[in-house]
């Protein structure tokens, strides 16, 4: 198997470095070598390294953020695979073999991923609790790009890549505080093939500590608007420049109106999933337009994904623009009546949840827009017709 540099970029997480590189050492394939970054940290981060002597390489820089020290270690690693540990996480012992492996066994794929549990670590005690993650998606090399698009359930810790790929997706957005491994995954599916193991290949950890870069760090507490303002920053443009054909699994060309309806739905659900409603909804619109056939299978599951992210919908119904927005869809023939109902359905999926959690508000306001979304547009305009009177009832 070819050899593997590993990169471990680290900010101010000297309590957590040591099992990091420790488990990284102790893999079952050993890496060539292993880069340590750190991005100026003020805690005991040099001291942590030190203790490893020759086994590990350590540059110290200037705090510049996470994506300067990824950029800067592409500039100092001599292998042709790269594996990128987070240094709070711990890597299974067999995890670099496992995705390794997966590239020999697959010589055309550009990147192995695999799975991952999460765990938190008692601050007393150092008891450590696992349990599975809920963000694993089955995806084939062939839908793995929209699956990634639909979601991120695929991280650096998890992730064995080729320099090549690095190399021709260009260097790590320095703009980016947070999703900064999203944005590069996005790129990386867009021009390479993916394979995966099903094998847990890295434990992530759970804990409150800061995140981002000095000057700009931010809490647990932001980390949701955090992901969604970073996302958001990664989907906007990708409406504009990704071809509309990628957002049909890979392979699949766009030759007939059907086909262009459901990458149009698909397009749609991604950028509902990023709370971009007005871009879900004109191709929504644009879908609803094109062609009188029944929904498919596929299509209606698709539509119902528009409610599916993973940082909620509460604004379809707190937002006034964005609920008439959609329920405009049921004014476009031949389709909108029946996207709108497929609407109605995966909302449902919320208000249940909602219902579970003892939301009662939100769940009422998701209730009243789903029934909505399903009902059939009344006409005001429509009158009854009524007899003429005659001449004696004047």
């Amino acid at each position: 198997m070819q050899p593997v540099s590993v990169i471990i970029p680290t900010f101010n997480r000297a309590q957590y470095l040591r099992p990091c590189i420790e488990a990284v050492l102790g893999q079952s394939l050993a890496p060539a070598e292993v880069l340590i970054v750190d991005d100026g940290s003020t805690d005991d981060t040099a001291r942590v390294v030190e203790s490893f002597g020759d086994a590990v390489r350590y540059i110290h820089k200037q705090n510049s953020g996470k994506s300067a020290s990824l950029n800067l270690a592409m500039q100092h690693v001599s292998h042709p695979l790269i594996w990128i540990m987070d240094d709070d996480d711990i890597a299974e012992p067999t995890a670099l073999e496992d995705l390794a492996r997966l590239l020999e066994q697959n010589p055309d794929a550009g990147m192995a991923y695999g799975r991952f549990d999460r765990f938190t670590e008692d601050a007393d005690t150092g008891t450590q609790t696992f349990f599975p993650t809920h963000c694993w998606v089955e995806s084939t090399p062939d839908t793995f790009l929209i699956s990634v698009l639909e979601d991120c359930f695929v991280h650096q810790p998890g992730m064995l890549v080729k320099r090549a790929v690095y190399d021709a997706t260009g260097p790590f957005d320095v703009e980016f505080v947070r999703s900064q491994d999203y944005e590069m995954l996005v790129r990386i599916a867009r021009i390479t093939t993916c394979v995966h193991t099903d094998n847990i290949v890295f434990h992530q950890r759970q804990h409150d500590g800061a995140r981002g870069q000095s000057g700009a760090t931010f809490g647990i507490e932001q980390r949701v608007n955090k992901w969604v303002e970073f996302d958001q920053r990664i989907f906007e443009p990708l409406y504009e420049q990704m071809p509309l054909e990628d957002f049909l699994p890979r392979g699949m060309s766009m030759d007939t109106t059907d086909k262009r309806r459901r990458a149009l739905l698909q397009r749609a659900a991604i950028m509902g999933r990023r709370k971009l409603w007005a871009l879900a909804v004109d191709d929504l619109k644009a879908a609803a337009a094109l062609s009188s056939s029944k929904l498919t299978s596929e299509e209606r599951s698709i539509i119902r994904g528009c409610f599916g992210g993973k940082h909620g919908c509460t604004e379809v119904a707190s937002d006034p623009a964005i609920s008439s927005a959609l329920l405009s869809l049921k004014d476009v023939a031949p389709s909108g009546p029946a996207i709108s109902r497929t609407l109605s359905r995966g909302l449902v999926w919320r208000l249940r949840e909602t219902v579970t959690t003892g939301h009662a508000v939100l769940a009422k306001s998701f209730g009243a827009l789903a029934l909505s979304l399903a009902l059939p547009r009344l006409n005001p305009f429509k009158t009854v017709q009524k007899p003429a009177l005659n001449s004696s009832s004047s």
